[in-house]
């Protein structure tokens, strides 16, 4: 995110606040479900927000939440899949109410936008991206370009230089 220019972020909605964020999910979790105590509702959101972090980082589509728990599967599971509807069908429209979109998918968009300019118009300058892995597809991108870049580099932390071709 650091490397992100002004022109950028100002072509994309802010990201929700942390503590807003928890208590738009909890508002959620105890409309859904009115006998859920506030401390169940606050655990309850933070693991939505690390699920909804996790799938913008990994760049899920939610719309394939249906087909995630086969009919034979234990009913636990199939009431796990109803329950991330919430998420899928609901909390979508809050954030558009809100102007405000989730922090994991902007961060996502942000990388995206600068790696798709870097693309088009390739820095004048060195360009190094070190001790940063490439686990989240969006980095991983946005690395591959830097490799790419006439004065990019990428520093690999603690890459074995003793492995086969192959490897």
């Amino acid at each position: 995110e650091l490397l992100t220019e002004p022109a950028i972020e100002r072509g994309l909605p802010p990201a929700i606040g942390p503590l807003r964020r928890r208590l738009l999910l909890m508002r959620l979790l105890l409309a859904r479900t009115p006998d859920m105590t506030h401390e169940q509702a606050v655990r309850l959101a933070g693991e939505l927000e690390g699920f909804l972090d996790e799938t913008h980082h990994e760049e899920v589509d939610l719309a394939a939440l249906d087909g995630l728990a086969p009919g034979e599967l234990a009913e636990h599971w199939q009431e796990t899949v109803r329950f991330l509807t919430l998420v899928r069908d609901h909390w979508p429209a809050v954030l558009a109410e809100e102007g405000r979109i989730e922090p994991a998918l902007r961060r996502r968009r942000l990388l995206d936008a600068l790696a798709g300019k870097w693309r088009r118009e390739p820095p004048d300058r060195p360009v190094i991206a070190a001790g940063i892995t490439g686990t989240v597809p969006c980095v991983a991108r946005l690395l591959a370009l830097v490799a790419r870049l006439p004065q990019g580099m990428v520093v690999v932390p603690a890459l074995d230089q003793t492995l086969d071709e192959t490897s």
